[in-house]
């Protein structure tokens, strides 16, 4: 983009603090770009050991299933047995090393910027991928 101001400075004090103002400028678009440079690396970084790691499916403790009344059939459900907790817990577990990836994860895929935003029918396929890394 390109911006043309034609400036009437009056004396040498209002050019110094307009060249002062320019150079400020010019060091935080450095800064920024620096920045953006480094996240777009840390994301490229996570990308390829995520794709390098083999996801593990998680896998819940068996218990015994409720009995029921005989002249009740099993009705299946597909309610998720994940709750928040233990998308908090994973996450806890995981945070230290893949905190960027899993941020990058929640907004591209799941379309939240944090956990407890998730719908409850989101929590185990979340909570699989956190769980894999």
């Amino acid at each position: 983009m390109k911006i043309e101001i034609n400036l009437n400075l009056e004396n040498s004090a209002q050019m110094a603090a307009f060249a002062k103002f320019i150079d400020t400028l010019s060091k935080a678009e450095a800064q920024a770009e620096s920045r953006r440079e480094k996240l777009r690396d840390s994301r490229h970084k996570a990308e390829e050991q995520a794709e390098v790691k083999p996801r593990k499916p998680y896998t819940t403790a068996k218990t015994e299933p409720e009995a029921q009344p005989a002249e009740q059939p099993e009705t299946p459900t597909t309610e998720s047995k994940i709750t928040l907790d233990d998308i908090r817990r994973v996450v806890a577990e995981k945070k230290e090393k893949h905190f960027q990836v899993m941020k990058f994860k929640l907004k591209e895929d799941f379309g939240v910027s944090k956990t407890p935003d998730l719908k409850p029918e989101q929590y185990e396929a979340f909570f699989n991928y956190v769980n894999g890394l």
